[in-house]
C-alpha cells in the first residue's frame, strides 16, 4: 500500500492511497502504531478512515492540521506503516463438493488437502 498524496481541509489532513479495501484488523493495526508516533509530536488527536463510492481508494484522515514540518516527517511514518499492506485484499472463496459457492476480490486461490481430497480455499476462517 502506498500513500499518493497529502489534503489538507479546513479541520483535518486526509492522506489518499492506494488501497482498495482495509480490513479492520488493518485499520486497528495502523491506529496502533501511529498513535506513539502522535504522542511523540505532540498531537492528541487521532485517526479514522474513510472510503467513498467512486474515490480512488482509502483515505486515512489525521484529525488536525499539523506544521508542515511535522506533517512531512507523519507522512514518512505512515509510509513505512502502511508500505507491507497489500493494496488489493487476498482472494477469498468457498468451495464445497463439486461446485464454487462464492468468491470475493478475483479468481478463488485453491490449496489442496492433506488428506489429498476436495481442495479447501486459501485463507478460509481468516
Amino acid at each position: 500500500m502506498k500513500i499518493l498524496g497529502c489534503q489538507r481541509t479546513w479541520l483535518h489532513t486526509h492522506f489518499v492511497t492506494d488501497c482498495v479495501c482495509l480490513p479492520t484488523h488493518r485499520m486497528e493495526g495502523i491506529q496502533r502504531q501511529m498513535a506513539p508516533v502522535l504522542r511523540k509530536m505532540g498531537i492528541v488527536f487521532g485517526l479514522h478512515f474513510e472510503a467513498e463510492r467512486g474515490e480512488a481508494g482509502v483515505t486515512i484522515v489525521l484529525e488536525c492540521k499539523p506544521l508542515t514540518e511535522i506533517l512531512e516527517f507523519l507522512q514518512l511514518e505512515l509510509q513505512r506503516i502502511v508500505e507491507p499492506i497489500p493494496a488489493r485484499p487476498r482472494t477469498v472463496a468457498l468451495l464445497l463438493p463439486g461446485k464454487l459457492v462464492g468468491t470475493l476480490a478475483g479468481p478463488p486461490e485453491v490449496a489442496p488437502t492433506e488428506s489429498g481430497g476436495e481442495p479447501d480455499p486459501v485463507g478460509q476462517g481468516v
